[in-house]
């Protein structure tokens, strides 16, 4: 096996996520965190600016990167039993204010979703691949 088929990615699934079934039942969309997602790369250097200019606790306290992951690394949420709301009992939407919220709040939850976000496995070229050379 080639170095290749070890590590090439899929750049339209870095881009448009991989369903992630989690506690209750819900499954949410996850986009790669990095590779060939070019929304989460623009979604970080709009951000430039701020990373530069705090530190990271000030970041996390800010919830800079739940925006971040809210905005461009959540692509869908499916929610067939309905838990999958806020507080007010409302649904949330991927890319909503209230994802990022949510990010906030449970960090469990979203260290769980940084881990697939990051991880390449999920992503990989499934069969044959055009990077053999």
């Amino acid at each position: 096996m080639s170095v290749y088929d070890r590590y090439a990615t899929d750049a339209q699934v870095e881009v448009e996520g991989v369903y992630h079934t989690f506690d209750g039942g819900f499954k949410l969309r996850i986009a790669r965190a990095g590779g060939g997602n070019l929304n989460y790369i623009k979604a970080i250097a709009e951000r430039a600016e701020e990373f530069r200019n705090k530190k990271r606790s000030e970041l996390v306290e800010a919830g800079t990167m739940a925006d971040i992951y809210a905005e461009a690394i959540i692509t869908d949420v499916e929610d067939p039993d309905g838990e999958f709301v806020g507080k007010d009992g409302k649904p949330i939407k991927a890319g909503s204010p209230q994802m990022a919220k949510l990010l906030r709040d449970l960090p469990e939850l979203f260290l769980e979703i940084q881990g697939y976000a990051t991880d390449r496995r999920y992503y990989k070229i499934i069969g044959e691949t055009t990077a053999k050379k």
